[in-house]
């Protein structure tokens, strides 16, 4: 009985060595057909910026300079802010 038992760990053996190579084998054959880089690349598009109308005198510039000192700051930082809140929840 004894070689019985040895014979049945030495099939048992096979059989799970033979399932693995298959695995390997489907595995690789898989992964042969996956595409893991994208051949394409990301779509850059470039836009045209209005252009800035040129400072000719000294008016302009008043106006220019105006715009700047009106430039609202105090906000700059809010959506900062709801954008570490957002992330805190994960």
């Amino acid at each position: 009985m004894k070689n019985k038992k040895g014979f049945s760990t030495i099939v048992i053996i096979a059989i799970v060595a033979i399932l693995i190579a298959i695995g390997v084998v489907m595995a690789v054959k898989k992964g042969a057909n996956l595409n893991i880089y994208n051949k394409q690349g990301p779509q850059v598009t470039q836009t045209q910026q209005p252009q800035a109308s040129p400072i000719q005198n000294s008016s302009d510039l008043n106006v220019t300079s105006a715009d700047l000192d009106n430039t609202d700051l105090d906000g700059i930082d809010a959506e900062l802010n709801q954008i570490d809140a957002d992330a805190s929840t994960f």
